[in-house]
């Protein structure tokens, strides 16, 4: 019981880089509640022996549907999938940022040394695979310093330092806030920095860095850097917080009256600007420059900009990125528009209340910053003032679904087609169907159980075990009079007598949050729930089948972010590539509308699952014909629901609020229209297991 959760998983639209997140005092029962299956919990375990370490990673419970979260039998394996899916890659192929860094690294230590007249101790925060300790060492570092405070990726660095026969680099398993060594640093290289440039504590490291670890004019690389903001209205922007289409027949799903035309906190969401329309409202001004030389102190600070206004219309959303001023006038810049494209550093967006505003004139966009975030608001009446300390104030949530939803499940309830869909689905399977019987929502945070409580006289059920969304359910039920008795037990777990002894009808959407990103998992999921039931002999259910889909893809630049990186600025990298050897093995979660690709055959389904059959095992093949010619790097899988007779619900391409599932081929492949990819998929009942197995060939 004695379990605190350390490290929480990767995102790969958050710009995060392998590391360790540490939560004191979260219990097991806390932490496996909380994590996302595609998660994986490392754990400290109180033992008779002392603390132990332990990898938990998340598996269906074929009984029940749910997640069971078990200690990893094989740890090394485990950390590989963790390294091979994180920005690593991604970081080490981008020649841009590279060459950069290089050419800094050089310019300093040669200023360095023609002042000094000595070589310089380099201290190197979040070294990672060592790439740029490497570089100072090659530019003529006395010494080097590497600090990496996530152990698999600290090993890889050592054994990458060996590999290329650098003798005066010291590679340091630890915080630098733990680091104690002299003599002191005469440089420091970072480059712990995220798609908000702080979010990865770049402020206080390079701050305890100047206080214990550096000499008194010790230089840093990057010097400097400059976040910029643009005032944006993008009707895309706005659906990732905009609820007001959350309706069930023109009935808001609000909880109270102040909920509706809520859009919740600041949020930052990632994205790649160019496949997101927007208009600018503003040119782009320079919001907080940070020295980094001088660091700030440690609080909340906030600016007040003037912006002129470039057009008529309204703005609904400020636009984020940043430049890093390396060393002299060697730059780096996450600007829309730049032809350097990488998926480590992607743009933000920061939605906001809608203003309407005029060409000409001036708003007032007030930004702020502590150590690790920036949030906006705008003021329309406040004069400009200069940079001051302030107590962080956010705006909050009123209608709870921002606390509870991602991004992507804010525009799925909100999606007006969608809701239709499934109103009719529901309602072409209840016709006929008594008033005598009762209907059971087996979805997390589900709208299908507010659907039904209109379309008759039906009882309706909800399965709600998470306490804030059954909290946020119960108050919308009960303000908007649905009709909704709500179960905070789990699908297994209930009997004919919560039922009323009635005859049940399942629907569900299925979404559950913990698998949110997983939608074969979440498919496989919905299967074991419905046959936990089989006990209350359901006359009914909706979905009532689904279809694993499959599609062939040539990617025009995301093929970069994975997969071995050899020689990285001529240094051998093999030691990284032998962790993640198997990384085209391993499921990787995009949402394909932000990336340029190119079909090359036509979505074929795979499987069909019959979701009122008992779960079996599947080991199924077939051939999907390629349709057009070009390099063939990977398969793109999704899930097509059959809600009833020929009403499909879809979680492919082009969904903007789905991640689909991209298997990366070993090595890319040309086809051409002659050629077939012969596509074999298992799936193991006894431990829920999937596997695929893809090959090209020329006949079938």
């Amino acid at each position: 019981d004695n379990l605190s959760l350390m490290y929480s998983g990767l995102d790969k639209t958050g710009g995060d880089v392998v590391g360790t997140q540490q939560t004191e005092g979260l219990q097991a029962s806390e932490a496996v509640q909380l994590s996302s299956a595609d998660e994986v919990l490392t754990a400290i375990a109180s033992t008779d022996a002392g603390d132990q370490e332990i990898l938990l990673k998340a598996s269906l419970n074929t009984a029940t549907g749910l997640l069971d979260w078990n200690p990893s039998l094989d740890v090394l394996e485990l950390y590989c999938s963790i390294v091979a899916r994180s920005q690593m890659t991604s970081m080490l192929n981008d020649t841009v940022r590279n060459d950069a860094y290089y050419q800094g690294i050089r310019a300093v230590i040669r200023d360095f040394e023609e002042v000094a007249e000595r070589t310089p101790v380099v201290l190197d925060i979040g070294c990672g695979t060592g790439l740029l300790s490497l570089m100072a060492s090659e530019s003529g570092a006395n010494v080097v310093i590497g600090c990496e405070m996530f152990s698999p990726m600290s090993e890889i660095a050592q054994y990458t330092v060996q590999a290329n026969g650098k003798t005066n680099i010291n590679i340091v398993n630890a915080k630098s806030s733990d680091l104690q060594f002299e003599p002191k640093a005469d440089i420091l290289i970072t480059e712990i920095f995220d798609s908000v440039l702080l979010g990865e504590a770049v402020l206080p490291s390079v701050r305890h860095a100047h206080s214990t670890l550096l000499t008194d004019d010790a230089i840093v690389v990057p010097q400097r850097a400059t976040v910029y903001a643009q005032l944006i209205n993008s009707d895309v922007v706005k659906s990732f917080v905009d609820l007001s289409d959350c309706k069930v027949n023109d009935i808001h799903l609000s909880r109270s009256e102040e909920a509706y035309g809520c859009i919740g906190h600041s949020k930052f969401i990632p994205i790649h600007a160019s496949h997101v329309d927007y208009v600018a409202v503003s040119d782009p001004v320079a919001i907080f420059e940070f020295d980094f030389k001088h660091p700030p102190e440690s609080n909340v600070y906030k600016k007040s900009i003037p912006v002129p206004v470039i057009r008529n219309g309204t703005c609904n959303a400020v636009l984020l990125y940043w430049d890093i001023n390396i060393y002299q006038d060697i730059h780096l810049s996450t600007e829309p528009g730049s032809d350097w494209w990488q998926d480590h550093w992607l743009q933000i967006v920061c939605p906001i209340e809608d203003v309407s505003v005029v060409l000409d004139q001036v708003i007032n966009l007030v930004s702020f910053h502590d150590d690790t975030s920036i949030w906006f608001d705008i003021d329309q009446t406040e004069s400009q003032k200069p940079l001051v300390k302030k107590r962080k104030v956010e705006k909050r949530c009123v209608c709870g679904w921002h606390v509870l939803l991602s991004t992507e499940r804010i525009m799925m309830v909100s999606d007006k087609n969608r809701t239709n869909i499934y109103q009719d689905a529901i309602a072409m399977a209840l016709k006929g169907i008594g008033d005598d019987h009762a209907v059971l929502d087996i979805s997390d945070g589900s709208i299908t159980s507010f659907i039904a409580s209109i379309l008759g006289n039906h009882q309706v059920f909800s399965v709600e075990t998470h306490a804030l969304s059954l909290h946020v359910h119960n108050q919308i039920s009960q303000f908007r009079k649905f009709p909704v008795q709500f179960l905070s037990k789990e699908p297994h777990e209930i009997t004919i007598e919560d039922l009323d002894h009635r005859p049940v009808v399942v629907i569900a959407e299925p979404f559950y949050y913990q698998m949110q990103n997983l939608l074969l998992m979440q498919c496989f999921s919905f299967w074991f729930r419905r046959n936990s039931i089989s006990h209350l002999s359901p006359v009914l259910t909706v979905p009532q089948s689904a279809s694993i889909v499959a599609t062939g893809i040539h990617l025009n630049k995301l093929k970069q972010s994975h997969g071995l990186v050899g020689t990285v600025s001529g240094f051998d990298h093999s030691s990284f590539d032998t962790i993640q050897e198997n990384w085209s093995n391993y499921d990787y979660y995009y949402q394909m509308w932000m990336y340029d690709y190119q079909q090359l055959t036509d979505p074929t389904a795979l499987v069909d699952i019959q979701f009122d059959s008992t779960p079996h095992s599947i080991d199924i093949t077939q051939n999907i014909k390629i349709t057009q010619a070009g390099e063939l790097h990977g398969i793109l899988l999704w899930v097509d629901y059959s809600l009833f007779q020929d009403i499909i619900v879809s979680t492919g391409p082009p969904s903007k609020y789905h991640k689909q599932t991209l298997r990366f081929l070993e090595t890319p492949v040309h086809v051409d229209v002659n050629h077939y990819i012969q596509a074999t998929i298992r799936f193991n009942v006894e431990n829920s297991e999937i596997s695929y197995m893809w090959k090209v060939t020329d006949h079938l």
